[in-house]
């Protein structure tokens, strides 16, 4: 893995800490105001009133950062060079960026906060496997294939043209998993052209041997 690649992993695994304390904060909060509710029958009802609209500011504050948190990320994240993509617990896409929204082909208001199982989204049996793999091993995984969209059109599903692809995918909390994609289109073109120019030199070296 690159170090640019690194340094994605690291934020985005910064983005999963992020909302799953957003998530632990507000089931946080929640359950105080039950208890602070019950306390109200038996303590002086001004005084838990006082306690709970301090309690509220701080969360509000804490909640507030963290938004921030999140909102930073993301912006570093939408704007990427790379494909990246986020998947619950159940294999469902819970958001994903620009470029991984070109490379999949993903319609905009598919890919924005849309939930969604992923393999209805983006027909890829190796993307799915690959969500699947991480999330078991709980450790990276990689896996290259080779991507073909679905048409919309039936008369040009034989004219659809593939496209090498690259995954790398990693556990987040809660049993989520974020991917990141890179096209290997641009680097199979050089490892053709590499592979063609070696045939013709070792065809030249023994032209001169036989004739």
């Amino acid at each position: 893995m690159t170090i640019f690649l690194a340094f994605l992993l690291g934020l985005s695994i910064g983005l999963g800490f992020v909302l799953w304390q957003r998530s632990r904060l507000q089931r946080g909060f929640r359950r105080l105001n039950r208890e602070l509710a019950a306390a109200e029958d038996r303590a002086n009802p001004s005084a838990s009133a006082a306690q709970l609209a301090l309690t509220v500011t701080q969360q509000q504050r804490v909640q507030h950062d963290l938004q921030q948190q999140r909102d930073g990320y993301r912006a570093v994240l939408e704007n990427a060079p790379v494909g990246f993509l986020r998947v619950d617990d159940e294999n469902r896409l819970m958001w994903c960026n620009a470029q991984a929204r070109s490379l999949l082909e993903i319609e905009p208001s598919e890919g924005a906060d849309s939930i969604r199982l992923l393999l209805e989204i983006v027909r890829s049996y190796e993307l799915d496997q690959l969500v699947e793999h991480t999330r078991n091993a709980q450790q990276p995984c990689q896996q290259d294939w080779v991507f073909y969209p679905v048409s919309p059109d039936p008369t040009k599903l034989s004219q659809q043209m593939g496209y090498p692809m690259r995954g790398h995918g990693f556990p987040l909390p809660n049993h989520q998993v974020g991917v990141f994609l890179e096209s290997r289109e641009e680097a199979e073109t050089l490892k053709q052209q590499r592979d063609s120019w070696a045939s013709d030199v070792a065809h030249e070296l023994k032209t001169p041997l036989t004739s």
